[in-house]
């Protein structure tokens, strides 16, 4: 049975609106009367017989309140889509409105007589579309993929078509390309499983690789050398003031044998003045090496604090021949 009176259409609008969510409540009044004006708008083009501005309006209501809250709408939308030969979005519309009524019996709520009625004739409409129309299966595809039957929108590979029995094209697409084209024949009440065509795997590159870089102002082996230099530098001091260490004992011996001739006084003499002379070297040569570790601590300073490190991004870059290497570097 059609939708064919103004109060059936009216106490629709009320039924709409009473359903939606709670959140919905909360609402005013101007919200409740808009989504009732919208709807009789609908109903006043589907009367008119302008069934494509009807679907309009209703699309609208049916998408704000979503499947579960707009079931009821969902019966009037399978009715207008059937007027306009959609019979694709009619038995997706009957089938919604089904499964709803029968989700509300299992959860034991009250179903109302017009509604059982309704559910009557949506099942009565969907087994006579299906003995009187064919039906292209279109199984969905492992990669994004569109399809279209003939003249219809392209929608996502996954759907159900409803189709007038004969000869029909079936298009594959992805973006603005055409992938695959068939011609399909179907027969009423048949259904026609339709895989869509095997797109090759899209190559996935490398993965990037980041690495750390870490440079110094010079090398390590600056380091060693003056290390080593340093070092060695030290025996100088060491060997004079060995050296100036031995004349002093020499010295000291011989002022403490009790001998005090003037040969000997003129020897311990000169022996003082060699070790005064030996000991001035000694400190002298001492600041050779201290210069020289001064010199190396400053070396390591600089070795470390002028360390730059950098990222380096290795992007893998295709060619027509080959897969080459590209490396950004990031300080």
């Amino acid at each position: 049975m059609w939708i064919r009176t103004r109060s059936r259409s009216l106490a629709l609008a009320v039924a709409l609106v009473a359903s939606m969510p709670a959140a919905a409540d909360a609402q005013d009044d101007a919200d409740k009367a808009q989504i009732r004006e919208r709807f009789r708008a609908g109903m006043e083009k589907y009367q008119q017989g302008a069934y494509r501005e009807a679907i309009g309006y209703w699309e609208a209501i049916y998408r704000e309140m979503g499947p579960h809250d707009g079931y009821r709408l969902s019966f009037n939308l399978a009715r207008a889509y059937e007027k306009f030969s959609d019979f694709t979005f009619a038995a997706e519309r009957y089938e919604s409105f089904l499964t709803e009524v029968e989700l509300r019996r299992q959860e034991n709520k009250a179903i109302e007589p017009v509604i059982e009625k309704e559910e009557k004739e949506a099942r009565d409409r969907l087994e006579e579309l299906r003995a009187s129309k064919g039906r292209l299966k279109v199984n969905a595809a492992k990669q994004s993929l569109d399809a279209k039957i003939d003249e219809s929108d392209r929608r996502a590979a996954g759907f159900v078509a409803y189709v007038t029995p004969g000869p029909h094209v079936v298009v594959f697409v992805r973006g603005s390309g055409v992938i695959d084209k068939r011609e399909v024949q179907v027969k009423a009440g048949e259904i026609l499983e339709i895989e869509p065509p095997q797109l090759p795997e899209p190559v996935v590159p490398p993965p990037i690789k980041t690495t750390r870089e870490v440079s110094h102002p010079f090398t390590p082996a600056v380091l060693y050398a003056a290390g080593a230099v340093t070092v060695v530098s030290v025996i100088v001091p060491v060997l004079t003031y060995g050296h100036a260490s031995s004349v002093k004992r020499e010295h000291d011996a011989m002022l403490t044998n009790g001998k005090t001739s003037a040969d000997q006084i003129a020897q311990a003499k000169a022996l003082e003045d060699d070790y005064l002379t030996a000991r001035t070297t000694a400190y002298a040569t001492l600041a050779i090496p201290l210069s020289l570790a001064a010199i190396t601590g400053g070396l390591v300073a600089w070795y470390f604090l002028g360390t730059r490190e950098r990222e380096i991004v290795v992007r893998p870059e295709a060619s027509p021949t080959s897969l080459g290497l590209q490396s950004i570097v990031r300080f």
